[in-house]
């Protein structure tokens, strides 16, 4: 028998084990949560390791209640996804035993035998954070920008609308999914040309640097969150950054200033956000929602949702305020319910 007092919320991602515990007494506490490195497309000992630790750390029992999201079945170290929902889900039954709750578009199940069933479990965290807050919010969109992807959600009367069946590829061709996060896209995938020293100059298009490099130089990733190695196996420091940016141009870092190499890093980020802020206007054209309609910004890329909200001039809060309704967050776990969301959404649906 479960003892509804705890809860554990697994986010199984390609690239990160994002992990939450909850206990519910007179008040439900975020009382535990972590990001770890799980590079799934390496195979699955990184996640067991990381899964036992959890359980010895955090004192998870028989008791606990297990709940669980995935989007790491994208990986390419599997085959297709149902085989990556097949070998994950493998992997946390012999830690924790059978009795685990999946989060699927239509709910929690403990059914993973059709085929179906595995499909709509599949790439699903997205829609539990937007389950949980369409509950908590009337309308809004979520804005969860990650190491990897963004998500834009749209919400309205209380209602998810994105279909529950919606595909990787659907969300793709609406907007709702885009491609980039602050960790690790490569820089070659972001645009074409550049501008340097008011000329414009073609991006060449190897893997020198990520957008981790653009967000060292501009000051907004923390070094507590940028889990991977640089592009060049090489120190991750400004340094090091400014020469991966020299390449993706042609030069050494000795053929420019540091102050030229930070430009060129906020001339990157300003194309991400402007890529942002296109697929938003679609997701917003295509609901037909108000242009001022409220944010809700969550994951490790917090930062430009905050910065999308002040250029589209939208209201904002940053999800853990929202989670607020519910849940009692610790300061030093604030951010970590911002970048652990989905996490933190399964657990609060599996006990409201």
């Amino acid at each position: 028998m479960y003892n509804t007092k705890t809860t554990l919320g697994l986010d199984i991602g390609g690239a990160h084990l994002k992990a939450v515990l909850l206990k519910k007494d007179k008040e439900t506490i975020l009382s535990n949560a972590t990001i770890l490195r799980t590079p799934l497309w390496q195979g699955l000992k990184s996640l067991e390791d990381h899964l036992l630790d959890i359980k010895k750390k955090w004192y998870i029992n028989g008791g606990t209640k297990v709940v669980c999201t995935m989007t790491g079945e994208m990986a390419d170290f599997f085959d297709n996804r149902q085989e990556g929902v097949n070998r994950i889900s493998q992997v946390i039954f012999s830690v924790f035993g059978s009795k685990i709750y999946f989060y699927s578009t239509s709910g929690l199940t403990r059914s993973l035998h059709s085929s179906l069933r595995k499909k709509i479990i599949a790439s699903a965290n997205w829609h539990a954070t937007a389950s949980i807050i369409s509950k908590l919010i009337p309308s809004c969109l979520i804005i969860d920008v990650g190491s990897t992807t963004t998500d834009i959600i749209p919400i309205r009367d209380h209602r998810v609308l994105t279909p529950e069946k919606s595909s990787d590829h659907q969300r793709l061709q609406t907007g709702e999914l885009v491609y980039v996060g602050i960790n690790r896209t490569p820089i070659c995938s972001i645009a074409n040309t550049l501008i340097f020293r008011a000329s414009t100059v073609n991006v060449t298009r190897e893997f020198f640097a990520s957008t981790s490099d653009i967000f060292r130089l501009t000051g907004d990733l923390k070094e507590k969150f940028d889990f991977y190695p640089a592009c060049d196996g090489k120190i991750k420091s400004k340094t090091g950054s400014q020469k991966r940016l020299a390449r993706m141009i042609g030069l050494d870092l000795s053929d420019a200033k540091e102050k030229e190499w930070i430009g060129l890093a906020r001339n990157l980020k300003g194309i991400i956000l402007e890529e942002l802020i296109i697929n938003l206007k679609k997701v917003l054209n295509h609901y037909r929602i108000s242009n001022n309609c409220l944010l809700i910004l969550s994951g490790s890329g917090i930062f430009l949702g905050s910065e999308l909200a002040k250029k589209l001039q939208c209201p904002s809060q940053n999800i853990s305020e929202t989670f607020n309704h519910v849940l009692s967050i610790k300061p030093e776990l604030k951010e970590f319910s911002e970048i652990c969301a989905p996490s933190v959404s399964i657990a609060l649906l599996s006990i409201l």
